[in-house]
């Protein structure tokens, strides 16, 4: 039904994993299941899971380069504060790599 009213779909968000205990596996389900009815998954990343999650990816052998990748430092949600910016390329770094 979603590929009907959108091109994109976020997955793995810090509230879903958090407030629905939201796994690695589980959100790289969510990914492949977006890709097989032509949805690009946003997927939400941070570090406490980020290499976990790249894993989780990886298993399934989903085309990663479909996706699109939010690094979300919850950290830095609702404090007004930004993320440091070599911090971000450590993060990019790894997405890309």
């Amino acid at each position: 039904m979603l590929s009907e009213l959108t091109r994109y779909c976020l997955v793995g968000h810090s509230e879903r994993r958090r407030e629905f205990s939201e796994t690695s596996a589980l959100v790289a389900q969510k990914v492949k299941r977006l890709l097989e009815e032509s949805l690009v998954p946003i997927v939400c990343v941070d570090q406490p899971y980020l290499d976990e999650q790249i894993r989780s990816l990886l298993a399934l052998q989903l085309p990663l380069t479909t996706c699109i990748f939010a690094y979300e430092p919850v950290s830095a949600i609702g404090s007004g504060q930004a993320q440091d910016a070599s911090q971000a390329e450590v993060v990019a770094g790894k997405i890309s790599s």
